[in-house]
């Protein structure tokens, strides 16, 4: 069964590259909802993946509400498997779970990928879930810091806000790693700091996306705690499959 990623970007020209060559492997198609970035993401889209579709938002910030609405919006419109991932977001597992069964779903676990070797620039010639295999496994702790996903064969797939969930995962087959402290360096820290010219005020005024507003001492604070917490993940069958 055809299988589609969508994400929506803004300025994302430092993890794309990784992303792209990474979901490339295992995705059909991809949408990809542009911000109106001003860097060179457009250009990494057309020379990876000339196929995917690239469009414009209709939308000026990263409402979460409006953000959700234009994912189903693009969702309903594919065929198949459907996913919405983050570009700090990279499936990784079993994808031959996702069979020809119309109408399902998997609430899939996420790990919090922390950087413990941020003096190691990683190569953009090798993938990222192979260079930094670092972090918070989802049974330890990082379930509290970042909620469930969900892919989906359905025709119309409502989320919750924000399209995290709190019911415990359905499957580990398939594991999301958000590379959120992953790389951490001068280049990812600048990549986190611009998302918030991008999050709407009103957002910010009820209680949403406010891990995005922030700075550096406050980004390298929560850096350090997640570090003491997070160990090597390479060994795990989900990193293993897809490492092989």
């Amino acid at each position: 069964m055809r299988k589609t990623v969508v994400t929506h970007f803004f300025n994302e020209e430092y993890l794309l590259p990784w992303w792209l060559e990474h979901h490339k492997k295992y995705f059909d198609h991809g949408v990809m909802i542009d911000y109106n970035s001003t860097d060179a993401s457009l250009e990494i889209i057309k020379k990876i993946c000339p196929t995917w579709s690239v469009v414009k938002s209709g939308n000026e910030f990263f409402d979460a509400k409006l953000c959700d609405e234009e994912v189903i919006d693009y969702e309903s419109k594919e065929p198949g498997w459907k996913m919405c991932l983050n570009v700090t977001e990279f499936l990784v597992g079993d994808y031959s779970i996702l069979d020809d069964t119309i109408n399902a779903s998997h609430i899939l676990p996420c790990c919090v990928m922390v950087d413990n070797k941020p003096e190691v620039i990683p190569e953009l010639s090798k993938p990222l879930v192979v260079q930094k295999t670092n972090g918070m496994h989802y049974f330890e702790g990082a379930s509290k810091i970042r909620r469930s996903r969900v892919i989906h064969s359905k025709r119309l797939y409502v989320y919750p806000l924000g399209r995290h969930f709190d019911q415990p995962h359905t499957t580990d087959k398939l594991v999301v790693l958000w590379y959120g402290f992953s790389p951490y360096n001068t280049e990812a820290i600048k990549r986190k700091l611009q998302i918030q010219t991008k999050i709407p005020p009103n957002d910010f005024a009820n209680g949403l996306g406010t891990q995005h507003n922030t700075n550096e001492e406050k980004l390298n604070i929560i850096y350090q705690d997640y570090l003491v917490r997070s160990r090597e993940l390479s060994q795990e069958p989900f990193m293993e499959i897809n490492n092989a």
